[in-house]
């Protein structure tokens, strides 16, 4: 540090600051000091002076360092102070636990203030190195990793998952897409009982914020926080969800470190002492006392003799180099500097140097104290860690916190209080507003109250109270804590905490009934239930344990009974097992076994649990249950019987079948993989490898399959084989095997004959492709019907145009040329509607575009205006859940076109014409639901006529019966469907469905 460091010291004593002046300067350290020692001297310093560092004598009665500090915070002011203080001085740990709490950077004793350069130095050093991690800090935040997904709670599908999933889960996207119960596989197996509790309160509506525990692919256990919003249907079923997680592992290191790092900083505090090492005039170790001993973990013996240097880093041996180079034998001296432990480890002490000199003055050495500030140096990251995470909860917290002065004035209060004054009342609070003025705008009443309650609060007498408020239908119940804030024995303030206690009273409520459920489980369960203290008397049982022992034994038990006296009267042969149980029971253990018992000729198997009652880390007793497991053991022995059984499935299947272990190695197989391996002359036997099994060729293609399927993966793939001349087709699977630890265990490999099948698929596809060249004739031919009838058609109907306006006095030829001319027309008219059927498939081809349904309606509306004002027609559309459409604009036009004007020319005479259309998300699906009050159609009677071209049910309305058969062929055309709900006057419902197509981007 060249700069020169402006010091403001508060001086208790006079020349303790010009002391501290010389010490410094004789450290080589250019400063500038002004003491002070009053309240304003020092306020108005720090204005004018603009001091560097600040050094309080906790002395001065008139302005202590905690005085100091607060006037340093109040004024916004990021300046580090150093408390001076008397090493005799009563309470001394506490006060410094204090002062370093409340943001000191440092603490001197009197005794030892040549250490004070080394201290400035650490301080301003500490202080700057705060302001980049400050930064850093920042700069991590904003690269945090999430993992954001989203689920099908229907299809239990993972619909995505972002790719931060690799690095917290272990597992990439397309693992976890392939395997939908992968992130319940990966859940610790402590933990995995929360998935009923989330899925269950997802069901409610709730939202999902939990902690839990998963096993990473690597096998590592890690943190992940979550956070999970669910969607529900109109029918309040769970559909949805989408949440995001990330990995809080550091996080919860970071907690247990900062606890034990608490806790080594009051053990510094409480037990400080110095090292004495002294050294020759050469550098070489003389003494070192147990405490330098303890820090760098040698023996003194280890260390006598041996020069210094050994004993640091090539920094530190640098550094030391450089110090002897420009200092004077003799010089005393304080610095701070790192040294190398027995184990490696680097440990950082204050060292105050001093010459020694014999009798004449001759220069023998060095006598360093040195003081151990590696735990100091970690408390103090801690510390600030400490006070960041204080400010982070109370700015994160959901419970309102704030403080007044004496005045009534807001000094602080988290954001949560703030935003919660805005919402409920309205209010913009600001620190120094007067909260009984706001109150007293809203409420006389309530300002009253609220004024009570901070007066008795004032008389130093904490308020715990719960307020009940009704918001709508719903109550909240809110706890409130205002405490009295005392400095020195007066009173300066108040500080006061509410929280939404709502849940907990519900929670209340629950637990009692919870109590409730418990003892109707117990006295419901078929489990013989009892509990006994630690003197193996009974505390309590259910009423099967009392029925059984009268059942069996004819013995009535009662609480405070002796467990051995039963047995004694029920089986004495037994009571050294029992005594043995409960005492490793109550050791701690818990204890389960199954004991056969013989009624008749029947046998009887219980199954015992004996459990610990813990309290305070002591066993209190022990909670104790028998089940019968009578039928379990019997099913054991079925289950032994039907491996035979299992075996015979496993050899007649029509798959060969390979199970091998994770080595490679050929561990078993089926009849039907015999007989495959002859007929391609290899030979199969337990143990041999499968890459000896397979052609050379093919080994490295395997190895690959099997490294894929070891993954996690299924390998699928067919292939032909020539079988004695003829080809073959085979269907080979390869599967990895997982056992419960999620561990490697080998695979399966099974092999079907397909040929069968893949004869079928040959014959099929030759089916479909004559299919479609005959559909693609078909439709060449409809289109030279079409086209090559129109000019004929035309040339006809010019003709009967003109034989029309020729004078021909003969009726009957009169009546043919009328015949020919209408006949030519409605030819036209068939020629035109086959050319609009046909267009419906060239118009497929369009671009897909987004369609503004709202906008398209309107357009509809205002193409034919006339005829809806006419008619009074209201047309009334719920676009809400989906107003865009991915489609063909001109076919969704046409369709809505059609059914609109169907819907004014089939109107129910004397009735307002009324339209109806909504839309609904369903099943990845638009669905739109189309519906009139108009005449409808009975179709019980026309089921298999309703879209079919030139059908008509109603002949009072002039029509041609075109309207239906195009909206039919333009939905389809479109991969959609339409069906017809309807009833004879009763109107019309249209439900029409259609894919969401993707937009084609050039």
């Amino acid at each position: 540090m060249s700069a020169k460091i402006k010091i403001l010291y508060l001086e208790f004593v006079n020349g303790d600051a010009a002391l501290a002046n010389n010490i410094i300067k004789n450290a080589g350290m250019t400063c500038q000091v002004l003491a002070v020692n009053t309240r304003q001297e020092y306020i108005n310093a720090l204005k004018k002076f603009i001091p560097d560092i600040v050094l309080s004598d906790d002395a001065l009665p008139s302005l202590n360092t905690i005085d100091a500090l607060t006037i340093l915070k109040e004024a916004g002011l990021n300046i580090p102070l150093i408390a001076v203080t008397e090493p005799a001085r009563d309470n001394l740990a506490s006060s410094i636990v204090t002062i370093m709490k409340k943001g000191a950077y440092d603490y001197i004793l009197k005794d030892q203030i040549a250490t004070l350069p080394a201290a400035i130095i650490s301080a301003i050093k500490k202080h700057r190195a705060e302001k980049i991690t400050n930064r850093d800090i920042s700069l991590y935040m904003n690269t945090i990793d999430e993992v954001f997904f989203s689920r099908d709670m229907l299809k239990s599908e993972l619909i995505q998952i972002s790719p931060g999933c690799e690095s917290v889960y272990g597992y990439n996207v397309a693992e976890f897409l392939a395997d939908p119960g992968l992130y319940a596989k990966i859940y610790h197996p402590d933990d995995v009982h929360m998935l009923g509790d989330f899925v269950a309160r997802m069901q409610k509506g709730e939202q999902v914020s939990s902690k839990y525990r998963i096993i990473h692919k690597d096998t590592s256990v890690r943190w992940i926080e979550s956070k999970i919003i669910p969607t529900k249907d109109e029918k309040g079923t769970l559909i949805h969800i989408d949440g995001v997680s990330r990995d809080i592992t550091a996080a919860k290191a970071a907690e247990a470190q900062l606890k034990l790092s608490e806790q080594r900083y009051r053990q510094i505090v409480e037990t400080a002492q110095e090292g004495i090492w002294i050294l020759d005039e050469n550098m070489i170790t003389t003494f070192v006392n147990k405490k330098v001993c303890d820090m760098l973990g040698y023996s003194a013996e280890e260390m006598i003799g041996k020069h210094h240097y050994d004993f640091k880093d090539d920094v530190g041996q640098k550094n030391s180099k450089e110090r002897l180079i420009t200092r004077k034998p003799g010089t005393a001296e304080t610095h701070e500097s790192a040294f190398i432990t027995k184990s490696g480890k680097q440990v950082f002490c204050i060292v105050a140097t001093n010459g020694l000199f014999d009798a004449d003055g001759t220069y023998i050495g060095r006598l360093a104290m040195l003081s151990d500030i590696t735990r100091r140096k970690a408390d103090e990251d801690a510390l600030r860690r400490s006070e960041a995470n204080l400010s982070a909860i109370i700015e994160n917290t959901t419970d309102l916190v704030y403080s007044l002065d004496t005045n009534f004035k807001l000094i602080t209060y988290n954001k949560a209080f703030k935003a919660t004054m805005k919402q409920v009342y309205g209010f913009d609070i600001a620190q120094g507003t007067n909260i009984l003025s706001l109150l007293n705008d809203f409420s006389s009443e309530m300002a009253a109250k609220w004024k009570d309650i901070y007066q008795r609060a004032f008389t130093g007498e904490t308020q715990q109270f719960v307020f009940e408020y009704d918001f709508g239908l719903e109550k909240v119940s809110l706890s409130y804590s205002v405490n009295p804030i005392l400095e020195r024995g007066k009173m300066i303030g108040l500080s006061c905490f509410s929280r939404n206690i709502s849940r907990q009273k519900l929670d209340e409520t629950a637990i009692k009934q919870s109590a409730a459920n418990l003892t109707a489980i117990i006295e419901n369960t078929d489990a013989s239930i009892y509990s006994l203290d630690t003197n193996l008397k009974y505390i309590t049982f259910n009423k099967l344990f009392k029925d059984n022992l009268i059942h069996a034994y004819n013995i009535a038990v009662k609480p405070g009974d002796d467990v051995m006296n039963v047995l004694q009267e029920s089986d004495p042969e037994s009571i050294p097992e029992w005594k043995k149980n409960y005492a490793s029971a109550l050791a701690g253990q818990s204890i389960q076994f199954t004991k056969e018992f013989n009624f008749g000729d029947t046998p009887l198997f219980l199954s015992f649990s004996i459990n610990p009652i813990w309290e305070n880390d002591s066993v209190i007793g022990l909670s104790c249950a028998a089940r019968d497991t009578t039928r379990q053991k019997m099913d054991e022995i079925a289950v032994k019987k039907s491996e035979a059984s299992l075996r015979t499935i496993f050899n007649n299947t029509d798959m060969a079948c390979m199970l091998i272990d994770s080595n490679g190695k050929i561990v078993s197989f089926n009849t039907r993989a015999r007989k495959f391996s002859e007929t391609q002359n290899r030979t199969i036997r337990e143990g041999y490898h499968i890459l000896d099994w397979v052609d050379y060729d093919r080994r490295e293609i395997v190895t690959g399959i099997l490294n894929e399927a070891k993954n996690g993966g299924n390998v699928n793939y067919q292939a032909s084989r020539n079988i004695n001349g003829s080809i073959k087709w085979y269907d080979m699977t390869w599967a990895g095997i997982k056992d419960r630890e999620h561990q490697d265990f080998g695979y399966v490999f099974t092999i079907k004959d397909i040929t069968r099948q893949k004869k079928f698929a040959l014959e099929r596809e030759k089916i479909t492709s004559d299919l479609l060249q005959r559909n693609k004739a078909l439709e060449q031919f409809t289109y030279i019907i079409s086209h090559n009838l129109r000019a004929p058609v035309a040339n006809i109907i010019g003709l009967s145009t003109v034989m029309d306006g020729i004078d021909v006095e003969n009726d009957e030829i009169c009546e043919i040329i009328s015949s020919i001319s209408k006949s030519a027309n409605k030819l036209d008219e068939v020629i035109s509607d086959l050319n609009r059927v046909l267009q419906v498939n060239q118009d497929i081809n369009e671009n897909i575009e987004s369609i503004l349904l709202p906008q398209l309606i309107d357009d509809i509306k205002f193409s034919i205006r006339h005829l809806i004002e006419k008619e009074n027609v209201s047309v009334w559309c719920d676009f809400e859940q989906a107003d865009e459409l991915h489609s063909i604009k001109s076919f969704i036009y046409s369709i809505f076109y059609n059914l609109i004007l169907n819907s004014i020319k089939y109107r129910t005479p004397g009735k307002q014409p009324v339209i109806n259309i909504c839309t609904r998300i369903q099943n990845g699906k638009i669905r739109i639901n189309y519906k009139d009050n108009g005449r409808g159609i009975d179709t019980s009677r026309y089921a298999d006529q309703l879209f079919g071209l030139y059908k008509r049910f109603d002949t009072s309305v002039e029509g041609k019966g075109m309207g239906l058969f195009m909206v039919k062929m333009q939905v389809e055309s479109l991969g959609g469907t339409v069906a017809l709900h309807s009833e004879l006057n009763q109107g019309a419902e249209f439900v029409l469905e259609f894919p969401q197509m993707h937009l084609q981007i050039a």
